[in-house]
């Protein structure tokens, strides 16, 4: 799949202050982890007629989250406009505004499965109670991608060096940005059974920043 982008920047004062637009198509793959096979399945013929406090049957039971081989990669067809100013070699200053929107949800659910067959299509019978595998019935969890969400925001951003200082401290510096999301989910809405409200986008922040002091003088660099 082609990933395809359009940049355009507006230079209204030569080397100082610029305007910038940005589409483009992104794509982010899931984590491995959460495509191969993980966690245990167990049968336990002893328990045969009984449920657990679930009320599920408590001879078959599968411990951690699957993975899912059929996941998709997160896409998003992504805008932004920001504009930036550059008052000399030493300060930065930028603010944006961006969209979003989803096409692919991220792979952060967890989905519970019940009564699927693991085995479809084994010919292998157990051979303790001459049932055949590919019947064999469990329930478990697994990955799946979300449904897909526009996020809307905006960022402010900064850089400041301090070659204003004397001695090693002119090769200080600092870099420092908050971002504001707001979300909402594509072409529908997840609400609370309880209450009836719109649950927000799993494991997404309305805000984030963070903060770096660092040095630099041409043969050593470090940052925190």
């Amino acid at each position: 799949d082609y990933l395809p982008s359009i940049n355009l920047n507006a230079w209204f004062l030569p080397n100082e202050l610029v305007l910038r637009y940005n589409w483009g198509k992104t794509v982010a793959r899931p984590p491995g982890g959460r495509m191969i096979p993980s966690g245990t399945c167990f049968y336990d013929e002893r328990f045969t007629d009984q449920l657990d406090a679930d009320g599920e049957p408590r001879a078959q039971y599968c411990s951690g989250t699957m993975g899912n081989p059929s996941l998709e990669p997160m896409t998003n067809h992504n805008q932004n406009l920001s504009l930036e100013w550059y008052p000399n070699k030493n300060y930065m200053l930028a603010g944006a505004v961006y969209r979003q929107e989803g096409v692919i949800g991220a792979p952060t659910l967890v989905e519970a499965v019940s009564a699927a067959t693991l085995f479809p299509g084994s010919t292998q019978i157990d051979s303790q109670t001459g049932k055949a595998l590919a019947d064999q019935q469990f329930d478990y969890r697994r990955w799946i991608n979300q449904l897909p969400n526009t996020r809307t925001g905006y960022e402010v951003s900064g850089k400041a060096a301090f070659t204003f200082l004397p001695w090693y401290l002119r090769y200080l510096g600092v870099d420092a940005n908050y971002t504001r999301n707001k979300s909402k989910l594509t072409g529908t809405a997840v609400r609370d059974l309880l209450t009836g409200t719109v649950m927000p986008v799993a494991g997404e922040p309305h805000h984030s920043w963070n903060a770096s002091v660092w040095y630099d003088d041409g043969k050593l660099s470090a940052r925190v």
